[in-house]
């Protein structure tokens, strides 16, 4: 687990990184990749904040993250970096509404993440699929 300190300058490096890739992602808007790692920065920066118990915060990057990795993915489903960057984004959410006792929130995106993931069972796939029903089975248990 991090401490609060190594926390904090894990969310200051993402925030650095993500404005660098907003400049990038401007200048080449056509640039899938550039598309992505804006995206999974997003992600990162939102996971490192919920980790600092910054859960608002961490909602708003989290939700920047969904909507820049669902638009990527509705153009080019056969893409499996943005299926599966999709259905991470998605469980992180899921596990973010559990935390917050918004179980109903939860269960909703935890199953557009495994809806997302279909039957793949790539490696990544099984991860995120695993944790996702962990978030899941621990709403189940809490009733």
């Amino acid at each position: 687990a991090m401490r609060e300190d190594d926390t904090t300058a894990a969310v200051e490096h993402f925030r650095d990184a993500r404005a660098i890739f907003d400049l990038l992602a401007v200048g080449d808007p056509d640039n899938i990749d550039l598309r992505a790692k804006h995206a999974r920065l997003n992600m990162d920066l939102g996971t490192a904040l919920t980790a600092a118990g910054r859960s608002d915060e961490a909602e708003d990057h989290l939700e920047t993250a969904r909507e820049l990795f669902e638009s990527m993915f509705a153009a080019q489903p056969e893409k499996a970096s943005l299926r599966l960057g999709l259905a991470e984004v998605l469980g992180e959410l899921s596990a973010l509404q559990a935390a917050r006792g918004d179980g109903r929130e939860a269960h909703r995106r935890g199953q557009h993440a495994l809806d997302v993931l279909e039957d793949r069972h790539w490696p990544a796939a099984e991860r995120i699929r695993a944790e996702v029903q962990s978030t899941l089975g621990a709403l189940i248990s809490d009733d």
